[in-house]
C-alpha cells in the first residue's frame, strides 16, 4: 500500500495528470503484483481504480 501511495504522490508532486499517473502505475505495478488464478483479466481494474482514489485523494482541495 506505501509503494502505491508513494508513486501517485511523487507523480501528483511532479504535476502529472491522473492518466500519466495511470500509465505509470500499469508499467511500474502492472506485472509485479499477482491477482487470483483466473482473475488476471481484472489486473487493470485493480490498478486504474486504486490510482483514482488515491488520486482524486491526493488532489482534493484542504479542508478547513
Amino acid at each position: 500500500l506505501m509503494e502505491w501511495q508513494t508513486a501517485i504522490a511523487v507523480g501528483v508532486a511532479r504535476g502529472w495528470s491522473r492518466e500519466e499517473c495511470l500509465a505509470r502505475a500499469r508499467e511500474e505495478f502492472g506485472t509485479r503484483f499477482n491477482v487470483d488464478i483466473g482473475q488476471e483479466y481484472m489486473l487493470d481494474h485493480v490498478i486504474e481504480n486504486n490510482v483514482n482514489a488515491l488520486y482524486k485523494r491526493m488532489t482534493a482541495p484542504m479542508k478547513g
